[in-house]
């Protein structure tokens, strides 16, 4: 099995935190859906 490269796991946690926080983000906003 291969595993990612550190610098890889980061960027795609970073990227991950990025995209959820955005979500949740926009479902705070008030008079959200």
């Amino acid at each position: 099995m291969v595993r990612p490269a550190p610098d890889d796991l980061r960027s795609r946690s970073a990227r991950t935190v990025a995209e959820l926080a955005e979500r949740y983000g926009n479902s705070r906003a008030p008079g959200g859906d």
